[in-house]
């Protein structure tokens, strides 16, 4: 059985609904890093997509624990501010910020 790699970053998207109405996330994330104060978009692993397919309804929380090696290569995960952004159904969108130490 293979064990655990410690260079696997992994992190939890938290989405909180803090509105009266409900809200569908839909669609492909997508992966930024804070570079010299612009946001540089990342490029996934070949054929890969982070699709998300999720219902939050009003006042509640949604949360997602995702392996971002799965999608993105180590190489590409540095030291750094990142924001992920998700697709709503109202063709809106959702962020996601956290930092990768």
């Amino acid at each position: 059985m293979p064990s655990e790699n410690p260079r696997k970053k992994q992190v939890m998207v938290t989405i909180t609904n803090e509105s009266n109405a409900d809200i569908t996330v839909k669609g492909y994330g997508q992966l930024y890093r804070l570079e010299k104060n612009k946001w540089k978009k990342l490029s996934m692993k070949s054929g890969k997509k982070a699709d998300t397919d999720m219902f939050v309804p009003a006042m509640h929380k949604w949360q997602k624990s995702m392996l971002l090696n799965d999608y993105y290569s180590t190489s590409s995960l540095k030291k750094g501010s990142y924001c992920m952004i998700f697709p709503t159904a109202g063709s809106g969108y959702v962020y996601a910020y956290f930092d990768i130490e």
